[in-house]
């Protein structure tokens, strides 16, 4: 039995195991309890879009699961942390792992432009606070769902 262990539950990834195959899931797993500490940060000013809606991006998010399309099933195999930095800076990164894509975004409206042509442009197409669903400007289909914090991982036996 697997328990997870972490300290951020705002953007809590389970680490699950399904037969032979590891998945990542933004659910606990059957045999897995959510954490019950609470991410207490205060995030930062960005932009408004032509709606007035303001959407505060700055901070850690955990990309917890991918779709190829906004109704297509989503990939939870491989979460990914995006860090949007004072200054306009970017980072995006595996969990545990040192190498970093960075680079600059500016925020206008609900698009994210990114000067690092790795990580594309991004139009924000759902946004409540703590929850984001992001959709590649340059394909269409391409989604990223993220959760405001840490991407967790970590499991003891």
């Amino acid at each position: 039995m697997a328990l997870l262990a972490g300290q951020v539950a705002t953007a809590n990834v389970y680490k699950c195991q399904n037969g032979n195959r590891t998945e990542y899931r933004d659910t606990p797993c059957h045999y897995q309890t959510p954490s019950a500490h609470s991410n207490t940060a205060q995030f930062k000013n960005d932009t408004k879009n032509k709606n007035n809606r303001e959407y505060k991006i700055e901070g850690l998010w955990c990309q917890y699961a991918t779709a190829k399309e906004k109704i297509a099933p989503r990939s939870v195999t491989s979460p990914r942390q995006w860090r949007f930095k004072n200054h306009n800076r970017i980072e995006f990164f595996v969990p545990g792992q040192t190498k970093k894509l960075v680079g600059e975004y500016k925020l206008i409206g609900n698009e994210i432009k990114i000067s690092n042509s790795s990580l594309g442009h991004w139009l924000i197409k759902n946004y409540k606070g703590q929850t984001m669903t992001l959709m590649q400007k340059e394909k269409a289909s391409t989604y990223r769902y993220l959760k405001r914090g840490q991407c967790i991982t970590n499991l003891y036996r």
